[in-house]
């Protein structure tokens, strides 16, 4: 199957994947797959800000920061090396001006999507 990757043509990256919260807190992924998966652990955090990155960069963290009071950001990135160098970036870059965490999945695995499919299959669910 050729499943598309890539971006379309004349698309905005300082609008992505998102779900305004009505808390101050902003919970920041990589992926979409991997928010959605990050709620299935933990669908209280449903309250709060939403974004996936769609990438590495910024650019729609930036932008979704001027349209919302937001005081705290938590990073959820992958766990190889891209993600960890981002995370390290970011934690840098926003600490001041918001209170900031790393909250990434189990070493063990890449990412949130990849936790929640070997939990599923641990328990039989998937």
């Amino acid at each position: 199957e050729n499943a598309f990757k890539g971006e379309t043509e004349n698309s905005d990256k300082r609008y992505a994947f998102h779900r305004s919260g009505i808390t101050d807190t902003l919970h920041v992924f990589e992926a979409p797959i991997d928010l959605m998966s990050y709620l299935t652990f933990y669908p209280e955090e449903k309250k709060d800000h939403l974004l996936a990155l769609c990438c590495l960069a910024d650019v729609n963290l930036r932008e979704y920061l001027k349209h919302h009071e937001i005081s705290s950001i938590i990073f959820h990135l992958d766990n190889d090396k891209w993600g960890n160098k981002q995370t390290e970036t970011l934690l840098e870059v926003y600490s001041e001006s918001y209170f900031v965490s790393d909250e990434r999945p189990e070493k063990k695995y890449k990412d949130w999507n990849e936790m929640l499919k070997a939990e599923r299959l641990q328990n039989g669910k998937g």
